[in-house]
């Protein structure tokens, strides 16, 4: 399906029935991304999975920021009157998903998946080997503007704020947001890079069922 928001074409697929969830991925995927966890949670809630603009079927555009995704989906929920929706947020689709909890839509429980809320959140290494690309893709998470700590400070819902423990993101960065949010609980996967818990699900799948039932 399709939807016009915030001036941009967004492309977006539903599945089950149920609470509504909302799912975002990360930088330079699609809503597939989600498909092994899809499956499971249309038992039991009505999901939302969206191709962010600039990804998969949805509208390329010339501007790569994250604030201005989060509006997208600010106005897609406005638009089709989606009540209190549970939201997934993994990678830029995490930080995403903290802009929106910022905003005045209400988001009800938020799960973030290999989040960071400012450039040097990263890992060196990464930013070592990616920062000289002029990918606007990879520019767009070198030049993010930081989510500071008084900005995590005013988030009110219950986070769940999960990582692996071969993540790209520092372990004293996934501390910081953790300590940070006020109603957020950290789960660290062992054995997990920053993909392998959305391909391979049989970790993440019965902690994310827990947090939202």
């Amino acid at each position: 399906m399709n939807i016009t928001v915030n001036g941009v074409n967004l492309f977006y697929e539903v599945y089950g029935h149920g609470k509504e969830l909302i799912l975002l991925h990360g930088n330079e995927e699609t809503h597939e991304i989600f498909l092994p966890i899809i499956n499971e949670l249309k038992k039991q809630y009505k999901i939302y999975a969206i191709d962010s603009r600039n990804h998969g079927k949805s509208e390329m555009t010339t501007i790569f920021d994250y604030e201005v995704m989060a509006n997208d989906i600010k106005e897609f929920i406005e638009v089709l009157n989606i009540n209190n929706p549970h939201l997934i947020g993994f990678s830029d689709g995490g930080i995403i998903g903290l802009h929106l909890s910022l905003s005045e839509v209400q988001i009800d429980k938020l799960v973030l998946m290999g989040v960071n809320t400012k450039t040097e959140g990263l890992l060196d290494s990464f930013i070592n080997e990616y920062i000289d690309d002029l990918n606007p893709y990879n520019q767009m998470m070198f030049n993010q503007k930081e989510i500071t700590k008084s900005m995590l400070n005013k988030i009110n819902n219950e986070v769940l704020v999960m990582f692996g423990d071969n993540d790209l993101i520092k372990k004293e960065h996934q501390t910081y947001i953790n300590e940070n949010i006020e109603k957020s609980k950290l789960i660290i996967l062992n054995g997990h890079d920053h993909f392998s818990y959305l391909s391979d699900i049989s970790d993440s799948l019965k902690i994310i069922k827990s947090f939202l039932k």
